[in-house]
């Protein structure tokens, strides 16, 4: 699928032939997911309402399952052979896999709910690594869920207070119970929009990853385009090229925010010589970064190092 990439005329004619083989033949290889079930129930304080009840609840049965899934990938993908620690791969977990609420109940006291995570745990190993190269992504990672449990520990120091509040009735103490009902509230708030998924570009992408021709070291390397397709689910975008574990394979992994601003990053291994930076032999392990913007119908994303690439996306 590699080819020189010539003239800007013979990119689009490389891009538009290719993507037509493509999506003519091109079939999603069947994936083998693991799916993690979880269940729980909050019981609502005075300063609860049904609103941060479920808040509350879809926080703590989603660190159960991130717990849960982080085990079995520590078990039984290629995580276990890396240097990270139990805690990081649960935090980059959080950040590429979605949770879904399979039942919920609330009956005035408690908020039960029932969620799962379904995902292809090899591939979330491969996302969890590409996650921790990019410091930028893993520290925002580590910051959210680090602003998380220290939400949920202020929100219990608010609980009691207001409680203690509201057994004393001292004098004064309404308008003190309203400032402390605020800050829960606010605090709340903090909890629910750390948790806010982009869903506006879910769904199939036609991708066009084209690298330019140029001089490194004294010798040519060439261009090249890639065609293929990338799935986004809720905010999670993953594509691939060729057959993983195998040379000229590719796969890019991506988040989007819901402005539309987009982290990628690429892992796979080298195909003929020619086209490498070092023209290494075919088979060895590159990674790099690219940053984008999307809109509802297509996206643009550029390489960070080394060399100039373009990834062109559009909507299906």
């Amino acid at each position: 699928m590699m080819k020189t990439v010539m003239s800007s005329i013979q990119k689009q004619l490389i891009v538009l032939s290719a993507l037509m083989m493509v999506l003519a033949g091109w079939q999603m290889a069947l994936a083998k997911p693991v799916t993690v079930t979880r269940e729980y129930t909050y019981r609502a304080s005075e300063a609860d309402s049904k609103l941060t009840s479920r808040t509350i609840a879809l926080e703590q049965v989603k660190r159960m399952l991130l717990e849960e899934l982080g085990t079995y990938l520590v078990s039984n993908t290629e995580v276990r052979d890396s240097a990270l620690t139990k805690d990081e791969i649960v935090t980059y977990t959080s950040g590429w896999v979605a949770t879904v609420v399979i039942k919920e109940l609330w009956n005035g006291e408690d908020y039960y709910l029932k969620a799962k995570i379904t995902a292809d745990a090899d591939e979330v190993a491969k996302a969890v690594a590409l996650m921790h190269e990019d410091r930028e992504t893993s520290a925002e990672l580590k910051r959210l869920r680090a602003q998380n449990s220290d939400v949920l520990k202020e929100m219990k120091r608010l609980r009691k207070e207001l409680a203690d509040i509201k057994s004393s009735a001292k004098s004064g103490s309404t308008a003190k119970v309203a400032s402390v009902q605020k800050d829960y509230d606010l605090a709340v708030a903090r909890l629910s929009a750390n948790e806010g998924i982009a869903t506006t570009f879910d769904g199939r992408w036609a991708v066009s990853l084209i690298c330019e021709d140029v001089q490194k070291n004294g010798f040519l390397v060439k261009g090249y385009a890639l065609n293929f397709f990338a799935d986004i689910k809720e905010g999670r975008l993953v594509g691939k090229v060729g057959q993983s574990g195998q040379p000229a394979s590719m796969t890019m992994v991506g988040i989007l925010h819901k402005d539309g601003a987009a982290q990628i990053n690429v892992q796979g291994l080298t195909g003929k010589s020619e086209y490498t930076l070092k023209h290494i032999q075919p088979g060895k392990l590159y990674s790099y970064r690219m940053r984008g913007k999307f809109t509802q119908d297509n996206g643009r994303a550029s390489r960070i190092e080394s060399r100039p690439c373009e990834a062109v996306f559009i909507k299906q």
